[in-house]
């Protein structure tokens, strides 16, 4: 499925409709776990990015001082399979 994007006056590829549906459901998920632990959805998903094996870096994006330390906060705290631990409990 192609869509128009009016901003960048190109075309897009924003996959098929069973991309997008897993997309959303991965996105319900990244927010019930920012949830249940009490940080944004940009932590738990810059934080399970710093979990993978193979990865050194994380290139962050901030538009201001508030989004840089709410990135910055993803590393304070490991997600684990059966939630997280602060950084700090060890």
């Amino acid at each position: 499925m192609r869509r128009y994007h009016k901003l960048f006056h190109r075309n897009y590829d924003i996959g098929t409709v069973s991309d997008l549906e897993k997309g959303y459901d991965i996105v319900e998920v990244l927010h019930e776990m920012a949830n249940n632990r009490g940080v944004s959805v940009a932590q738990v998903a810059l934080n399970w990015l710093l979990r993978q094996s193979g990865i050194t870096s994380v290139i962050i994006g901030a538009r201001n001082e508030q989004q840089l330390r709410d990135n910055l906060g993803a590393a304070q705290w490991e997600l684990t399979l059966f939630g997280s631990k602060s950084a700090q409990s060890g």
